[in-house]
């Protein structure tokens, strides 16, 4: 019909609480390993429902190489699939 919108509303639902382990381990170097297959190093600055934030973050290579991630580096949390204390 013309002169009418449909409109399509997603049902976003909220995000659960941090995992109690990363609010111990903030502020430590930790190693994130993605869902996309990549491996970061760095330092948890800050974690929330919905991210994590790293400084001084290294990507890990296959090859042993670490290569230098400028900033604080952000990683959503639907990317995370586990993180471990790098220590």
């Amino acid at each position: 019909m013309l002169g009418k919108q449909q409109t399509t509303q997603l049902a976003i639902e909220p995000a659960s609480e941090p995992d109690p382990w990363l609010a111990r381990v903030l502020k430590r170097q930790i190693i994130v390993h993605t869902r996309s297959d990549q491996s970061i190093e760095g330092v948890l600055m800050e974690q929330s429902p919905d991210g994590l934030i790293l400084r001084a973050a290294y990507l890990l290579e296959d090859n042993g190489r670490k290569t230098s991630i400028a900033g604080e580096t952000w990683v959503p949390r639907g990317n995370v699939s586990f993180a471990q204390l790098a220590e």
